[in-house]
């Protein structure tokens, strides 16, 4: 364990705004296409499509320096030393009298550059941790965050899809490995593709009927295939009893496999050990992107 405490400046928040967009499709596109607009025009003596190229290069580094001193001034989370404890679990943080934790398994990668070691938490939100602030500690933090970030990723497969078809047949994939007693769940808002999945991984069951969320029914099942499959969904409950009403320990504990939508609306009755399938759009990468998470979770270790 090792815990320090982070001031958060203009300069480190810069530092992880330029690392994050020039590493997005936007930013590459908007310096790619600078660039070329810079060669060319130098190519073809189009003095215009230097300047124009020369202005799309600056823009975006200098709208990211401006956005940095903004958020600085306006968030009051930057203006107050933050605490930082990094153990067994995860990262714990905390100022003044709130604190927040964040497991390892559930960090999505870590990146250093040459100012801060940078921990993101969601594909959007990090933890940043300035070197000049770490001081001798420096090299301790980064072997925590290895160390744990390893044993995390060992247990998580990140997948990406491009269309109905190609998550419809990662959920089939899926449910061809399922095995006897495994439960499943699958988190994501409205319309990332959810219900595809799951017809693609009743599929893999060799389930050949049709599959739909029993959103009203809470529970649909499906025996025709190699094993019952118990399809959940638990988006209109209104209380863990309504699970314990349909007998949802037979299916959980059962011979089947369990595929439950929803899942983090009744995370206090999941079973310690489970398969932790999350879908996500990326719009910056296209309407039909998703990416897929898939997590091995055992809360017993």
């Amino acid at each position: 364990m090792i815990e320090f405490d982070v001031k958060i400046k203009a300069g480190d928040l810069y530092d992880y705004m330029l690392r994050h967009t020039y590493n997005s499709f936007s930013g590459m596109l908007g310096s790619g296409l600078g660039a070329l607009m810079v060669i060319a025009g130098i190519y073809l003596e189009g003095w215009l499509m230097v300047i124009a190229g020369v202005v799309l290069l600056c823009y975006l580094p200098w709208t990211l320096f401006l956005k940095s001193r903004q958020q600085m001034l306006s968030n009051p989370a930057f203006k107050e030393t933050l605490h930082y404890v990094l153990d067994e679990e995860g990262i714990h943080v905390s100022q003044n009298d709130t604190e927040e934790m964040q497991r390892w398994e559930d960090m999505v990668k870590a990146v250093s550059t040459g100012r801060s070691i940078i921990v993101y938490t969601s594909r959007m939100n990090a933890c940043i941790f300035p070197k000049r602030e770490l001081g001798d500690e420096t090299a301790q933090v980064i072997q925590i965050i290895s160390t744990h970030m390893e044993r995390a990723e060992s247990k998580t497969e990140i997948l990406e899809t491009f269309g109905e078809e190609e998550t419809y047949r990662l959920g089939e994939k899926l449910g061809q490995g399922a095995q006897s007693g495994q439960v499943y769940t699958l988190i994501g808002g409205l319309g990332v593709g959810k219900t595809v999945f799951t017809k693609g991984f009743a599929r893999g069951l060799g389930i050949t009927e049709h599959v739909s969320s029993p959103t009203f029914t809470i529970l649909q099942v499906y025996e025709s295939g190699r094993l019952p499959f118990y399809h959940f969904d638990v988006y209109r409950i209104g209380d863990v009893e309504e699970m314990e009403e349909i007998g949802y320990e037979d299916c959980f504990f059962g011979g089947g496999v369990c595929l439950i939508e929803w899942a983090d609306l009744i995370k206090e009755i999941l079973p310690a050990k489970h398969t932790q399938i999350t879908i996500r759009k990326d719009l910056e990468k296209g309407f039909d992107y998703r990416m897929i998470t898939v997590k091995q979770l055992d809360a017993a270790e």
